[in-house]
C-alpha cells in the first residue's frame, strides 16, 4: 500500500466512526467544494500547503499581534 492508499484508507476509517450529523454534512460539502474549484485555486492550495511544509508561515498570532500593535486595535 503507498502512501496515499494509506492516507485515504485512514480518512475512511475516521468517516465511518464518526456518528455526528452535521460533522459529515460538512465533510461532504468540503469534498464537494473541492471538486468545484478551479486549476488556478488548487494550484495556489498546493502551493500555500507546500509552503507550511517549508516553515515558511507567520503564526496566526504574531500576524494579529503586528496588526493591532500597527492599527491600534
Amino acid at each position: 500500500m503507498n502512501s496515499m492508499e494509506a492516507k485515504k484508507y485512514e480518512i475512511i476509517q475516521k468517516v465511518i466512526a464518526l456518528t455526528n450529523d452535521e460533522l459529515l454534512d460538512r465533510l461532504n460539502q468540503t469534498i464537494d467544494a473541492g471538486n468545484d474549484l478551479t486549476e488556478a485555486q488548487k494550484n495556489h492550495l498546493k502551493e500555500a500547503i507546500e509552503q507550511c511544509e517549508r516553515s515558511e508561515v507567520i503564526p496566526h498570532e504574531e500576524v494579529m499581534a503586528s496588526l493591532h500593535k500597527k492599527y491600534s486595535i
